[in-house]
């Protein structure tokens, strides 16, 4: 899970590599000493929003440790059930059929791979369930091989057991991504703890002790020392960034004028490019923080923000052409004086304020 402070986007990640420790930590006191919480040691001193996640090292055990894949009862009774049968009538299931039912009955964790085989080979045989022998008690031929070997599999209640472990470890896996796909956007990343510095490699900025070792042995000074050292990075890593926005075109009767603010992943005056999912986070801080108009960076003009929209989808202004994704603002000049210099073409632009995070491409 996700988790962000209030304030604006996070300029800092702290990741852990295990949800239940940082859960606890973060709602607990550290090293037993009152009043002395997660967000006390770890991030105000930042001053700066922050959010804490988790990463898991690349191997599949380690990004499901959190999901139980030892087989439940009705499971372990099914499997056990199909052995049973298949030593009575001789027939039923391959080699592998009986090696994963011995296994399934007798309650030894299986792989996440064989979730993702016992799925596969549910869906392929259901079919083989439809005939007589594999569902009429009464049909001479029952218990038909089909039923034997879906039983060796953990029959119908096998089926449900797997399919809901896939939706965990689909849960999991699209969660992986989600942390990914934040990461990218956030200027400082922490690592807590060396399991979570090694899942992380390059891209972790500074390392500090997990919360549950301050919880348990306290701290000697150097989550102190080294937060000074995050918060300078940060305060290089941000930089208070102004953007020109030029007069696409302009409506003489409602003296309100249209410009694009961003573009993804077009370069700006200033050399940057800007992902989509910034330039959302932007245009909504914005809106909740400043909205203030500014004329061309001599100082704050006689105007108000009117409309703010991320473009649906492509789309022309003014013979400008623009891409999804792109920050389109409406502008109602109140100055009269101004107003006449936009006719003019005196002014031919206006300037908003932002935070801009520069990361190394």
């Amino acid at each position: 899970m996700i988790s962000k402070s209030e304030g604006g986007s996070p300029l800092v990640a702290f990741v852990g590599s295990s949800p239940s420790a940082l859960d606890l930590a973060r709602g607990r006191h550290l090293a037993g000493r009152v009043g002395v919480t997660f967000a006390e040691v770890y991030a105000e001193p930042l001053s700066a929003p922050f959010m804490v996640t988790t990463v898991f090292e690349d191997t599949i055990e380690k990004r499901y440790e959190e999901i139980d894949f030892s087989p439940p009862k009705g499971v372990r009774e099914e499997a056990a059930l199909g052995l049973r049968l298949r030593a009575e009538h001789n027939r039923g299931g391959t080699a592998v059929g009986v090696a994963r039912a011995r296994d399934l009955s007798n309650g030894t964790s299986v792989s996440p791979s064989t979730i993702r085989r016992m799925i596969s080979y549910f869906a392929r045989h259901e079919v083989d369930m439809d005939a007589p022998k594999n569902k009429d008690r009464n049909d001479p031929g029952y218990p038909g091989a089909g039923k034997i070997a879906w039983l060796l599999w953990g029959g119908t209640a096998g089926r449900r057991w797997s399919e809901r472990i896939g939706r965990q470890m689909d849960r999991e896996d699209e969660q992986g991504k989600s942390v990914s796909k934040t990461l990218d956007s956030v200027p400082v990343i922490v690592a807590l703890g060396k399991e979570a510095k090694r899942a992380l490699g390059d891209r972790a900025d500074f390392s500090l002790p997990h919360p549950a070792a301050v919880m348990k042995r306290g701290d000697s000074g150097e989550v102190g020392r080294k937060i000074k050292a995050i918060k300078a990075l940060i305060e290089r890593r941000v930089a208070r960034k102004t953007f020109g926005v030029d007069i696409a075109k302009a409506d003489e009767e409602k003296r309100i004028v249209y410009g694009i603010v961003l573009e993804p992943d077009t370069v700006d005056l200033q050399g940057d490019t800007v992902a989509v999912d910034t330039i959302e986070t932007a245009a909504h801080d914005f809106l909740v923080k400043s909205r203030a108009v500014g004329d061309m960076h001599s100082g704050l003009a006689d105007a108000e923000v009117v409309e703010s929209y991320l473009a649906p989808s492509d789309g022309e202004m003014g013979g400008q052409s623009y891409s999804a994704g792109t920050w389109i603002m409406a502008v109602k000049v109140r100055s009269d004086e101004l107003w006449e210099m936009v006719k003019s073409g005196g002014y031919s632009g206006f300037s908003i304020g932002g935070i801009g995070a520069r990361r190394t491409a």
